[in-house]
């Protein structure tokens, strides 16, 4: 499986994902880019040949996923560079199932809104996790992916947690504090986004490594 995501805002959402993922189906069937790069390798091969690879793309996409813009001021979508575009782009190309992730109420994007290289996105069949329900919508969506993909199977050692994980309010106007139980791997990271604002996701890894990220 392979999370796609776009900058800090939803990359908090991306490593809850990640972690319980990882926890469900074990380490090496999650790709999420900061932990799944080897240091030294080419990040461009890398990211395309997992992309091409996976069984699973899910796409997160948060409130501000079509109104992010580049220093010139136009959407980053619509730029072809675009890294978030791009994977999606190449799973459609290689017929990898592509499910778009709404964060809260997040509505999912309408074709008029895509560029045309995207908008097979529009008639994905979407799922939506709740950062107060995070627990419930993914074992919700674990399920669901086990169904339509008979092939991933729960990893042997995994195990559900008896904790929850919640959400609240922190300082700035976006910024929210996410804390409670670790899900298997114990991943984690603290995320400062644009505004300063903060998001915590438990306590890093002594071996997670922070490679250059162009999202």
């Amino acid at each position: 499986m392979f999370i796609n995501y776009r900058g800090d805002d939803s990359r908090a959402m991306g490593e809850l994902l990640d972690r319980d993922l990882a926890a469900t189906f074990g380490r090496e069937q999650v790709f999420l880019d900061c932990y799944s790069i080897p240091p030294g390798a080419d990040f461009v091969q890398e990211l395309m040949t997992r992309v091409r690879c996976c069984q699973v793309l899910l796409v997160v996409i948060d409130r501000d996923w079509l109104t992010v813009t580049t220093p010139a001021g136009g959407r980053r979508i619509d730029d072809p560079a675009d890294w978030i575009r791009g994977e999606i782009v190449e799973a459609f190309a290689a017929g990898v199932r592509v499910v778009p992730v709404l964060v809260d109420d997040t509505d999912t994007p309408t074709e008029e809104q895509l560029p045309a290289d995207l908008r097979a996105l529009a008639r994905c069949q979407a799922v939506t996790v709740r950062r107060r329900h995070t627990r419930f919508d993914v074992s919700a969506l674990i399920h669901q992916l086990c169904e339509v993909e008979p092939t991933l199977a729960p990893a042997a050692s995994s195990a559900p947690s008896a904790q929850d994980t919640t959400i609240t309010d922190a300082p700035g106007p976006r910024g929210v504090n996410i804390t409670g139980g670790v899900h298997g791997t114990g991943a984690g990271i603290t995320i400062g986004a644009a505004t300063g604002d903060h998001f915590t996701l438990g306590t890093p890894p002594p071996s997670a490594q922070q490679p250059h990220n162009p999202r």
